[in-house]
């Protein structure tokens, strides 16, 4: 029987891939800081958490969606921490699962009624409920794509970076559906690129075969 070994990362078309992934992905992290739409960022979005900037300010309840777009920093540390220094570790798992929990929920909470102005509403037309179907379809899609990446024998170091990139995935998806009417300014084409690259990652991710290598090292 076939001895299945790893390559070395830098001979490994699929570690290839995780830097070349890691290197375009840096576009999510300079979007944070750059407009998405109507000159506001979503850094500008994360402000409006209620502890920073309260209810009244204008933009309140954006929080909500700049704060999975965050992750973007994570997953570029995370990927670029294991290309060079190998294995995460236990405590880098948690920490990764546990923001990619804390920020899908973040997100869903679009759904509930935010102050006395902003009542739970069903959605009415066809963007909405594409919008609410990526954000709690996707979601359960996502979760169980993570199980199934964990059955599989999917490394957990690869599959921590995948739950952030599916969370981020989503929410970038609903902003940029959401706001396709108002214009895209040069953060929203940024983080197009940055779900576009992460979603390749996603995929080759839930395609690796028991036994074999995903996309670097263990």
């Amino acid at each position: 029987m076939p001895v299945n070994r790893a390559l070395p990362a830098a001979q490994n078309p699929r570690s290839r891939l995780s830097l070349i992934v890691a290197i375009v992905g840096l576009a999510g992290v300079a979007g944070i800081f750059l407009p998405f739409t109507y000159a506001v960022s979503p850094l500008d979005a994360v402000g409006t958490l209620p502890f920073l900037r309260g209810d009244e300010h204008f933009l309140a309840g954006l929080w909500r969606l700049g704060v999975p777009l965050l992750l973007a920093i994570l997953v570029t540390v995370g990927t670029f921490r294991r290309i060079v220094l190998g294995p995460l570790t236990r405590t880098e798992l948690v920490v990764g699962y546990l923001a990619a929990l804390v920020a899908d929920c973040c997100f869903l909470c679009l759904y509930l009624p935010y102050g006395n102005d902003d009542p739970a509403r069903a959605p009415s037309s066809f963007s909405e409920w594409f919008m609410f179907l990526v954000s709690w379809v996707g979601s359960a899609a996502g979760a169980y794509l993570l199980w199934r990446n964990l059955r599989r024998g999917v490394p957990h170091a690869a599959n921590v970076i995948s739950a952030m990139q599916i969370v981020y995935a989503i929410v970038a998806v609903f902003c940029m559906v959401a706001f396709a009417s108002e214009g895209w300014q040069i953060g929203a084409y940024l983080v197009a690129v940055t779900t576009l690259v992460y979603l390749v990652q996603i995929v080759a991710v839930a395609a690796t075969a028991p036994g074999q290598t995903a996309l670097a090292p263990k």
